[in-house]
């Protein structure tokens, strides 16, 4: 048996960041690719990548990007 705290310890020393910015990092990650990729909205690429909002994914999105879901999706046209 792991407690949280030891598990969290132990990831950060790993990875060099916490259990809950690695989730968020993958699941952008897994955005942008459903952006690009599949013809999705935002609102559906929010959705199936984990996030609860498309509010707050655009927002994560763009502080992390530098643009929002959209200008990426227009940047990345072929």
């Amino acid at each position: 048996p792991v407690t949280a705290n030891h598990l969290e310890k132990l990831f950060r020393k790993e990875l060099g960041m916490s259990i809950n910015k690695y989730l968020l990092h993958r699941r952008l990650a897994q955005a942008s690719l459903l952006l690009t990729s599949s013809g999705m909205t935002v609102r559906e690429a929010a959705f199936a990548s984990g996030f609860n909002s498309p509010n707050y994914f655009t927002r994560i999105f763009r502080k992390t990007h530098g643009i929002t879901p959209t200008a990426y999706i227009a940047a990345h046209l072929p």
